[in-house]
């Protein structure tokens, strides 16, 4: 009885993981290798337009976020994952830095924390892609 159990506990654990790692590299587009990376991403909005954005919340968002502005710099607070159905008793921020091209706005967002904050990372690329259409990047170009 115990060995059926330890076999069904495996092959579950070993598919929500699987599938939470599916879904990473899918929003990530690859980019997502392991935590304590900065999350990069390619927006064609501009910065103006992004934190705008950012402050309307509405209920297709994946997160329970809080978007801070301190000395003109943006912080993007989690509280939480809505596909769990309920706020996170651990937040993690992330500070926002932007970098303004041609073409569009690279968002670069680095860990102010290191406790907490590798659950959010990929998190991230999901909630900006569904967001505001951004395009995970490896790289500012």
């Amino acid at each position: 009885m115990f060995y059926i159990f330890f076999i069904t506990f495996l092959v579950v654990a070993v598919v929500i993981i699987w599938r939470t790692w599916s879904r990473y590299t899918y929003y990530s587009g690859g980019n997502y290798k392991n935590g304590g990376q900065d999350v990069i991403l390619w927006c064609s909005k501009s910065k103006d337009e992004i934190v705008e954005n950012l402050f309307q919340k509405n209920d297709k968002d994946t997160l329970y976020y809080d978007l801070i502005c301190y000395n003109e710099v943006y912080y993007l607070k989690i509280r939480g994952i809505k596909r769990l159905q309920k706020e996170s008793p651990y937040e993690t921020i992330f500070r926002m830095d932007y970098l303004s091209r041609e073409n569009g706005t690279y968002i670069i967002l680095k860990r102010t924390q290191i406790i907490y904050s590798t659950a959010f990372e990929a998190e991230l690329y999901e909630f900006f892609v569904k967001k505001l259409n951004c395009i995970a990047k490896k790289e500012v170009s």
